[in-house]
């Protein structure tokens, strides 16, 4: 997973983190994005985009093959 997160910035990586490993945050994309710091006024437009880019869905779906 290392290299999806390499093509990532900080914060898209850390909502990664969140998205797929964080008790309350997996799975809920607003909830992530304010854990991965992106403004709570924005959580849940950002989360949407988020879990709609392209790279960040690899980086989800390689990061769910390695934990389950």
């Amino acid at each position: 997973m290392a290299n999806r997160l390499a093509e990532l910035t900080e914060m898209q990586a850390a909502f990664v983190h969140h998205y797929t490993s964080t008790p309350g945050c997996i799975g809920n994309a607003a909830a992530s994005a304010r854990a991965a710091g992106y403004a709570e006024n924005t959580e849940r437009e950002q989360g949407y985009k988020l879990t709609h880019n392209p790279k960040i869905q690899a980086a989800i779906e390689t990061a769910n093959r390695e934990t389950f």
